[in-house]
């Protein structure tokens, strides 16, 4: 829904890279009404990593070559 925090984890990827990524991702946040949370602890600091109990809606991964996305519950 409108205005709803999604939290997001990595499996993998440099710290560096998961800060770029959280970066670019949060320019979203001015246009769309959502908020991404990233488990960083102030500017720069290390993002969440996906566990096996994790609740993260959005899951970034970087086993395979390429770009590729899967929704809901397949992820």
């Amino acid at each position: 829904p409108p205005g709803s925090t999604l939290r997001v984890c990595f499996l993998g990827g440099s710290p560096e890279l998961q800060s770029q990524i959280a970066h670019a991702a949060n320019e979203w946040t001015k246009w769309g009404n959502i908020v991404f949370d990233f488990g960083q602890v102030g500017e720069g600091g290390p993002c969440r990593t996906c566990a096996i109990d994790d609740r993260s809606e959005i899951r970034i991964s970087f086993s395979y070559n390429g770009y590729w996305s899967l929704v809901g519950n397949d992820s």
